[in-house]
């Protein structure tokens, strides 16, 4: 089967459903809760457990949910960082070390925003990556073959006006290991990355 979020009518009435092999549902949790949730990303562990990354309309803070293989809401955990506004989700990875990977936004700082969560959705880390003076945007989150994460987006460098894609290189400890800016082209373009996956 797979998992599937969204939202069932509108922005914030958030959805997350399980589909068994045949088509049908498996389980469902929708509707509109007093933070307006809307689910952007979801991953499953080796126990079945399925994790969804959440928008919150109203505090504009982001949320995990933890929900067990038969649907039943086990955690839900707000990260409530010291610049709530404008922020986003993205993207969740499991991590080799079986500890979950959130990546977000912070379009008032425009900066990345990155979390860890143990299974249990203890936070573990979060941090924002970036300069205020810019612009950092990342839409997917890849799990190295080593543990480590990559992050791929785009960015645009107010200080001298240049912008293109980026990749973002970080240890499972949030330390940023490297960061390669891939500048436009105003001739030829530059390559638009959408999505990304790691191969052995």
């Amino acid at each position: 089967g797979f998992i599937i979020v969204g939202d069932t009518t509108y922005y914030g009435t958030g959805a997350v459903v399980a589909i068994k092999d045949d088509g049908s549902v498996n389980w469902a949790q929708s509707g509109s809760s007093p933070d307006e949730l809307s689910p952007w990303a979801a991953v499953t562990d080796s126990s079945g457990g399925v994790y969804a990354f959440s928008d919150s309309i109203y505090d504009e803070n982001v949320a995990i949910a933890k929900f067990s293989k038969t649907g039943r809401l086990i955690r839900q955990s707000v990260l409530k960082t010291d610049s709530p506004n404008s922020e986003y989700t993205w993207d969740l990875a499991l991590g080799r070390d079986g500890n979950i990977y959130a990546l977000g936004a912070n379009y008032g700082k425009g900066q990345l925003l990155m979390a860890s969560f143990t299974p249990k959705l203890d936070l573990r880390w979060d941090e924002y990556v970036g300069t205020s003076a810019d612009s950092y945007e990342a839409p997917r989150l890849a799990v190295g073959s080593d543990g480590s994460l990559y992050a791929v987006g785009f960015s645009t460098y107010s200080s001298n006006g240049s912008l293109g894609q980026a990749i973002f290189h970080f240890s499972t400890s949030g330390v940023v290991l490297d960061a390669t800016f891939y500048a436009l082209d105003p001739l030829y373009g530059t390559f638009s990355m959408s999505d990304a996956c790691t191969c052995p």
